[in-house]
């Protein structure tokens, strides 16, 4: 086994441990949970068994196994990126939305500091 396969399952067994820990303590959703142990056990079995995605390159006419980690990084970091920003923007309306009503219904009510003195 070579050392960056050690290093891999060595992460990913960390991160299933952190993920589960944040799961138990309802840090994190059950659809991003599984979502996340998918990943992390994808790259447990990929550093234990390089071989095992070894027809998966062959088959999408890679040269080498680190392009198809490269290329399906890649493509990954980007399906989080966009969960992020959907989710950012969400907080922001909700926020948005928080501070009108905060605003609007401060409007109609006599404020302590304005009464008789």
């Amino acid at each position: 086994m070579e050392p960056y396969g050690i290093i891999a399952a060595i992460l990913g067994a960390f991160m299933m441990a952190l993920s589960i820990r944040g799961f138990l303590r309802n840090d994190i959703s059950a659809s991003s949970f599984l979502a996340w142990m998918a990943i992390w056990a994808g790259l447990s079995l990929t550093g234990l068994f390089p071989g095992f995605y070894s027809w998966l390159v062959a088959a999408l006419g890679m040269a080498t196994p680190i392009h198809f980690v490269t290329t399906f990084s890649i493509i990954l970091l980007f399906a989080i990126a966009y969960q992020l920003n959907r989710k950012l923007d969400e907080v922001n309306s909700k926020l948005n939305s928080m501070a009108k009503e905060i605003a609007l219904g401060g409007l109609g009510r006599e404020r302590p500091e304005d009464g008789p003195g």
